[in-house]
């Protein structure tokens, strides 16, 4: 139970990137593509 607990509270950012690795592997190139598309609007958007 305190390792799950540590785990999310320390780290819960690196687990979704993670996951999201893991969905893009399995997504075709064009999904991929229109993923990464998103995430350039996104950054186009929000001023460093």
């Amino acid at each position: 139970m305190d390792e799950k607990g540590y785990e999310q509270k320390e780290a819960p950012v690196v687990v979704i990137m993670e996951r999201r690795r893991q969905r893009e592997t399995e997504l075709s190139s064009a999904e991929v593509m229109k993923i990464l598309r998103k995430r350039s609007a996104r950054a186009l958007r929000i001023p460093r």
